[in-house]
């Protein structure tokens, strides 16, 4: 599957770089984790990782995306659909960026969003570990 690149996203300069700030701000949420868990993709547009354990022997347990979509950029994140208990502190502001269980779709974020992000990926990743999905 080929995804569009940054310039392709939009017509308009302004919307690109909101989104390449929007995604690059998102993917620092993930990165510090990278080292733990199993990198698919990392580009200008699209970061995908998995957990190094298996939902079963050749399938492995996805963790979390950033990518850039045609008119948003999207954090997927599989701990709140896990761990939906994860959600209960969630700012009405957050929450309503939410798509489904466990994707929130942006075109820009603010410092307080990116902030209760960092502290919502912080805590799934500490639940996966608690249940050995994740190294300690």
């Amino acid at each position: 599957m080929t995804h569009p690149t940054l310039e392709q996203t939009s017509t308009h300069g302004q919307c690109e770089a909101e989104f390449l700030h929007t995604f690059t701000a998102l993917a620092a949420l993930l990165r510090p984790y990278t080292g733990e868990l199993l990198v698919r993709v990392d580009n200008d547009h699209h970061l995908y990782l998995d957990c190094p354990t298996e939902v079963r022997p050749g399938y492995p347990r996805f963790l979390g995306a950033v990518a850039v979509m045609k008119s948003s950029v999207s954090f997927h994140f599989m701990p709140v659909y896990t761990n939906p208990e994860l959600l209960l502190s969630l700012s009405a502001a957050l929450r309503s960026r939410m798509q489904g269980k466990s994707c929130f779709t942006f075109r820009t974020i603010d410092t307080e969003q990116i902030e209760e992000l960092r502290r919502l990926v912080q805590r799934g990743i500490a639940l996966y570990r608690e249940h050995g999905l994740v190294p300690a």
